[in-house]
């Protein structure tokens, strides 16, 4: 039983440490002055993108529905 949980307990940090080191490459490469990424989402793009044209667009007098879903 010990040893199950030691090996959980390593494959968690094995999977962390790969998990930010994709972010922190990510976000030390380059690419046409932005961090690649920003090209890898268009909700992240800096001044543009969709997130930002919803924001921009956004009318507070339409009635809306909202579904809201997750785990």
């Amino acid at each position: 039983m010990f040893k199950l949980i030691k090996n959980s307990v390593y494959l968690l940090l094995i999977a962390v440490a790969f998990y930010l080191a994709i972010f922190f490459v990510l976000n030390q490469v380059r690419l046409r002055q932005w961090p690649v990424i920003y090209s890898l989402n268009t909700d992240l793009v800096i001044e543009g993108g969709n997130g930002y044209t919803r924001y921009r667009d956004y009318d507070e007098t339409k009635k809306r529905d909202v579904i809201v879903m997750g785990s």
